[in-house]
C-alpha cells in the first residue's frame, strides 16, 4: 500500500517482498529465485524527491540498509512481448509453456515496473510437465532460441518441472556470437522463503519491521518537507523581486552620478562667464550677462535634478540594504532546509 499525501506527491511503496502476491507456492518459488534478495528487500518509490528523503531519513541517519529504486511517476509501461502471438502459441500448444513469469502474480503497477525493469520478468516463460518431454523430442532449445525472421539467436529463460528427475528446473539460453549455438545453464529450484507464507518467520519480520520504520518516519516527516517547501518557494519569489528592485536602485544611483557631473559643468562654465564678463566692456558685459543668466537657469535645473537624483539615491540605498538583509536570511533559511 502507498503513502500518499495531498499537498505534494509522495509515494512510498513498502518493500516489494511485502507488495507481490505470487499465484501459488510453485509460482513464488520461481519468483524468488529469479528475482535477487536485494530488488526483494528494495522500497519503490516514484520520484527523486522521495528517493533522496527515504535515503536521508533511513539509510543515513537511522543506518537502515534498504535498497530503492526509482519507478517515474509510478507507471508501468505497456509489455512489449519476447515472442509474437504466432510464436506463444505454438510454445503453448505444442511445447508445453503456459504463461510468462509476470503473469504469475499480481502487484501495483509500480513494484511490477520495477520487477520488469531490473529482472525481465515479461521475458521468462513458465511451463510444465510437456516441456521437458518437448526438449527431449521437438527440438525445443533451438526453437526457442532461433529469430522469428530466421536471423540469428535470442537468448531465452524459462522454468519447468520434469517429471523423472521429480524437480523444478530453470533453463537460461544464451546466444552464442562465435559458435552461434547456444549456451545453457540448468539450476534446480527450492522452496520458496521470502515469498512463501508461513516460512522463514525471522525474515518476514525483519521486512515487517523495516517497513514500519520507514512508513512512520516519511508519515512523520512529510508535513515539514511541505512547509520547508512552501516556505522556500514564497523566499525564493521575494528574492527574485529584490534582485529587481537591486538592479533599479544601481540604475538610480549611475544615474545621479551623471546629474552630479553635469551640474560640475555648468558651474564651470558659470564661473569661466563670470571671469570673462569683468574683464570686457559694457557690450560685451551685456552679451556675457545673458548667458550667465542662462547659464545659472541651467545650472538651477541640473541642481533640481541632481536633488531628485539624490532623493532617489537615498531611497534605493534603503532597498539595496533591505534586500542584503533578506539575502541574508535567505541564505539561513536554505542552510536549515538542507
Amino acid at each position: 500500500m502507498s503513502i500518499s499525501e495531498s499537498k505534494r506527491c509522495v509515494a512510498i511503496y513498502h518493500s516489494i517482498a511485502a507488495e507481490d502476491q505470487p499465484r501459488n507456492a510453485q509460482t513464488a518459488s520461481y519468483l524468488e529465485q529469479h528475482v535477487a534478495r536485494a530488488t526483494w528487500q528494495a522500497f519503490v518509490v516514484e520520484c527523486k524527491e522521495d528517493y533522496e528523503l527515504l535515503y536521508r531519513e533511513v539509510r543515513v541517519k537511522r543506518k537502515i540498509p534498504i535498497n530503492i529504486i526509482i519507478v517515474p511517476n509510478g507507471k508501468l509501461e505497456p509489455i512489449r512481448r519476447m515472442y509474437s502471438d504466432r510464436k506463444m502459441n505454438i510454445l503453448k500448444t505444442e511445447h508445453g509453456f503456459h504463461e510468462y513469469l509476470d503473469e504469475t502474480c499480481t502487484a501495483p503497477d509500480p513494484i511490477m515496473a520495477a520487477m520488469i525493469a531490473k529482472h525481465n520478468i515479461d521475458k521468462v516463460l513458465v511451463g510444465g510437465d510437456a516441456v521437458a518431454h518437448s526438449l527431449l523430442t521437438k527440438g525445443l532449445e533451438e526453437f526457442i532460441t532461433t529469430r522469428e525472421d530466421g536471423n540469428g539467436n535470442i537468448a531465452a529463460c524459462y522454468f519447468y518441472t520434469d517429471p523423472q528427475l521429480k524437480m523444478t528446473l530453470k533453463h537460461t539460453l544464451s546466444a552464442s556470437r562465435y559458435s552461434g549455438r547456444p549456451g545453457k545453464n540448468e539450476d534446480q529450484i527450492g522452496p520458496a522463503k521470502v515469498l512463501q507464507s508461513g516460512i522463514d518467520p525471522s525474515e518476514k519480520e525483519r521486512l515487517v519491521k523495516t517497513i514500519a520504520d520507514a512508513k512512520e518516519i516519511v508519515e512523520r516527516l512529510t508535513p515539514d518537507i511541505e512547509e520547508y517547501q512552501a516556505e522556500y518557494d514564497k523566499i525564493h519569489a521575494h528574492g527574485q523581486t529584490l534582485s529587481v528592485q537591486q538592479k533599479e536602485a544601481r540604475r538610480t544611483k549611475n544615474d545621479y552620478g551623471a546629474y552630479k557631473m553635469r551640474l560640475k559643468n555648468q558651474r564651470d562654465k558659470v564661473r569661466d562667464a563670470e571671469e570673462a564678463a569683468s574683464k570686457d566692456n559694457d557690450r560685451e558685459k551685456s552679451r556675457l550677462i545673458a548667458q550667465i543668466k542662462k547659464l545659472v537657469q541651467l545650472s538651477i535645473k541640473s541642481g533640481e535634478d541632481a536633488s531628485k537624483a539624490y532623493a532617489e539615491v537615498l531611497k534605493s540605498t534603503k532597498v539595496i540594504t533591505g534586500v542584503k538583509m533578506t539575502e541574508h536570511g535567505l541564505s539561513e533559511s536554505l542552510r536549515k532546509l538542507k
